[in-house]
């Protein structure tokens, strides 16, 4: 099996020389002559997949490591049935993380600031959860999701003497196929006793941690659940 790929593809030798001839090259010189006996095409957005590309080549599966398809023709490769497969999403958890550490970063007081999303799909989305989770005072705004309910998340603490949560409670409103539902998280802490002498240093006082979720009758399973120690997992409200 022959493949060829974007050179600026990261591990690409790693995971895809082992499965057969791997051939590296630059993503905007990638030319119908280097694929003609190519049985996979790895690519970029640098790159223009389409008939001018492939025809009379002998590729069978096109992958891109993009969130979109601007570069793909995908009429092309249905017609010739070449199979296809995009990362949508695949750095959304990072930029959400990255515009919190610049939050972060500016000392922004998520309590006396009003922040506005504007897009709210897979990034925009992922930081209005994150931010009100928080928190934080956030307002999304998505013309193309006119209609639809944005999730609305909550969180409500309650702190023991020494400024430890005991309990954290996370309730999500959305809608799940049409339906408005609302889950809610709850973490009940345990910690072991603060030393306050002044040679005692602990790190990481938690003792146990008791998690329960509340969803509603959506005709789901129940999952028993994968976390390391977890005792077993407690569904309210399934079926």
């Amino acid at each position: 099996m022959k493949i060829v790929a974007d050179e600026n593809i990261a591990y690409a030798a790693h995971f895809f020389a082992p499965l057969g001839e791997l051939v590296l090259l630059p993503g905007r010189a990638i030319r119908r002559v280097d694929v003609q006996d190519a049985d996979i095409l790895l690519v970029r957005s640098v790159t223009s997949v389409n008939r001018d590309l492939l025809e009379g080549a002998a590729v069978r599966f096109v992958g891109s490591c993009t969130i979109g398809t601007d570069h793909i023709d995908s009429i092309y490769l249905q017609k010739n049935n070449i199979r296809f497969a995009y990362a949508p999403g695949c750095n959304a958890q990072a930029v959400v993380e990255y515009v919190l550490s610049a939050f972060l970063t500016l000392e922004v007081n998520f309590s006396s600031s009003r922040i506005g999303i504007v897009g709210c799909g897979n990034v925009g989305g992922r930081l209005l959860r994150c931010l009100q989770a928080v928190g934080a005072n956030v307002v999304g705004c998505d013309p193309f999701l006119v209609g639809t309910a944005l999730p609305q998340v909550v969180t409500v603490n309650t702190y023991n003497a020494t400024g430890d949560p005991t309990s954290i409670v996370v309730t999500t409103t959305g809608q799940v196929a049409g339906v408005g539902a609302t889950y809610t998280k709850t973490t009940s802490n345990e910690y072991e006793p603060a030393k306050t002498d002044a040679d005692s240093w602990i790190l990481g006082r938690l003792k146990s941690a008791t998690v329960s979720n509340k969803v509603p009758n959506l005709g789901l399973t129940p999952s028993a659940g994968t976390a390391p120690n977890a005792t077993k997992t407690t569904g309210i409200g399934l079926p």
